[in-house]
């Protein structure tokens, strides 16, 4: 469970069951997960000011890799559902009859809404209850599951929960999200069970009886495709944005609308980001605050919402959707990406002398250059902190550079640890205002000597701006 999403996610959640809320962004850390070392974790904060970007990359985890013509093929069969997101149209389509209601240990959850199609079964609860005092003292990582009449698992792909309010949700209030295999064909019953709602393992065993109807497709919201040339590796159509200015060093950064689908009180609008530059995939870039404004200049309410298109690595593009609220606006509307963050594939190697027996809270002012490319890393504290266990250990890195340097990763080329021991992945944030930090820990970790660490992923801030404008097709 992520228990602090962004606010774009919580405010998506706490909408989702009016009358046309929108699917939520899933907000996950694509690029701790991308960069995951083997046995290291997470032990500092993410760039803030990538929070948009992040965000947006981050819908692409749960996506599945599907050749052009299986893409193509299904984008003619997909709807969008307000609440729910893009589901597959057809016989495969089921919506969730009514609700489903427990009551139980002084909380409710209460599934609200549901849809399941030949891709995937997606659920969305309603938490009551859950205020801070109520947290056990144990945590639980079983997953919940749909069990089929005939006694069939369907396992969870993901989930994610969002609280409303702050500080551990004072209302008590909390939204959830999950996602299960798909439900086979013409199955309109499951029983959800969830083994610790909330993780918590003080409520368990949660279970609900899920009744699915055949999909009536006047809920289903038409996906109208928009003009692209999809043959050029950088579209030239003109609702495309043109080639990135020469200083920004992304060749063909380019803004592509593929579909919009009206709402009864706005728009889904999907399409992706595209480049031609071949030092960056698609892991490699990050787009920072995107905007949409009027004709009049006036901005224009959205939030990301799960992309139509499915991401392939192979690729160099984002795929990105996004809910415009109302459709009061002066026509036509304009999507401003400002600058993109872009990790940089070279490295830079330097070796450091921990001495004979470093101890956990040591910190070493160090002050050393690393040339990385055309960039200049300054280290100027190394500190060996303690991780969640006596054994696991790691360095923590505070580094300055340039001020369109935003940070960088450092690891341990070669790390000694234990036999049989485990870990989890590095992390780092930082700002152009200030230095970052990157650490990590690695259970059973040698600390002592010399390390030769390589530093790598330098996130360089490029300004634009790039832009692509809008009229709908269907008012």
């Amino acid at each position: 469970m992520n228990e602090h999403p962004s606010p774009e996610f919580e405010k998506e959640l706490r909408e989702t069951f009016s009358a046309s809320g929108a699917d939520p962004a899933f907000v996950h850390d694509l690029r701790a997960t991308l960069l995951e070392r083997s046995k290291m974790k997470a032990k500092t904060r993410m760039f803030s000011r990538l929070a948009w970007g992040v965000a947006l990359a981050i819908l692409l985890i749960g996506l599945l890799v599907a050749s052009p013509q299986v893409v193509e093929a299904l984008r003619r069969l997909l709807g969008y559902i307000p609440g729910v997101g893009y589901v597959e149209q057809g016989s495969s389509l089921r919506i969730l009859a009514a609700p489903a209601a427990l009551k139980k240990d002084g909380l409710r959850l209460t599934i609200e809404k549901g849809a399941a199609d030949s891709g995937r079964t997606i659920l969305l609860g309603h938490i009551e209850g859950y205020t801070p005092d109520r947290h056990g003292d144990g945590y639980c990582e079983t997953p919940a599951r749909l069990i089929l009449p005939d006694g069939s698992i369907l396992a969870q792909v993901q989930s994610e929960t969002s609280m409303t309010g702050t500080k551990g949700s004072p209302t008590g209030s909390y939204y959830a999200r999950y996602t299960f295999e798909p439900m086979p064909e013409g199955q309109p019953e499951a029983t959800l069970e969830i083994p610790c709602l909330m993780q918590d393992q003080d409520f368990r065993d949660w279970k609900l009886a899920i009744q699915f109807d055949v999909g009536d497709g006047t809920q289903v919201m038409p996906v109208i495709e928009l003009p692209t040339a999809p043959d050029a590796p950088v579209p030239t159509d003109p609702l495309t944005a043109p080639v990135s200015p020469a200083e920004s060093t992304v060749e063909g950064f380019t803004i592509v609308l593929e579909s919009e689908t009206p709402l009864p009180d706005g728009y889904i609008l999907s399409g992706s980001y595209q480049w031609t530059d071949p030092r960056f995939e698609f892991f490699s870039i990050q787009i920072i605050d995107p905007q949409i404004t009027d004709a009049d200049g006036q901005p224009v309410a959205f939030t990301p919402v799960d992309p139509l298109t499915p991401f392939d690595p192979a690729l160099k593009k984002l795929p990105f959707a996004f809910q415009i609220s109302g459709k009061d606006y002066a026509s036509p509307l304009t999507i401003t990406v400002d600058a993109l963050t872009v990790n940089l594939p070279d490295k830079g190697t330097f070796q450091f002398d921990a001495g004979p027996n470093p101890q956990a809270g040591q910190k070493w002012e160090v002050d050393i250059d690393v040339p990385v490319g055309e960039h200049v890393i300054h280290v100027q504290t190394i500190e060996l902190t303690a991780g969640r266990t006596p054994t696991e250990l790691g360095f923590t890195f505070t580094m300055t550079a340039a001020p369109h340097v935003m940070g960088a990763s450092i690891d341990d080329s070669d790390p000694a640890v234990q036999a049989n021991s485990g870990g989890g992945g590095g992390g780092g944030g930082g700002s152009t205002e200030g230095p970052s930090t990157y650490g990590w820990a690695l259970e059973g970790y040698s600390s002592a000597g010399v390390k030769t660490f390589v530093v790598s992923n330098v996130a360089v801030v490029f300004e634009g701006p790039w832009q692509v404008t809008w009229e709908p097709k269907v008012q």
